[in-house]
């Protein structure tokens, strides 16, 4: 598979991006609800996944993560990102 792909996007006038379906299949987010990291730079907008789940599935932030990991490091804490999204699922 080539690894370059160009198609347009479109953005409105608030800042919702709609990215064609063959570029999110491309990066392995099609399907998925996406959290993007926004980098600018030179001129550029760079978006990167950094964050995927399922539609409708509970999520953590990337604050809370963080928070959570310097939390556990920092021994004030025994739980992990992973025990929290388990309990999160849990029926």
């Amino acid at each position: 598979m080539e690894t370059t792909y160009e198609k347009l996007a479109e953005m409105t006038e608030t800042g919702r991006l709609t990215v064609p379906r063959e570029a999110r299949r491309r990066v392995g987010v099609d399907g998925v609800r996406t959290t993007l990291k926004v980098e600018v730079r030179d001129g550029l907008i760079i978006l990167r996944p950094v964050e995927m789940r399922p539609t409708g599935s509970p999520r953590l932030s990337v604050k809370a993560r963080e928070l959570i990991e310097t939390a556990r490091r920092a021994g004030k804490v025994e739980v992990t990102v992973e025990d929290l999204e388990a309990l999160a699922t849990a029926e």
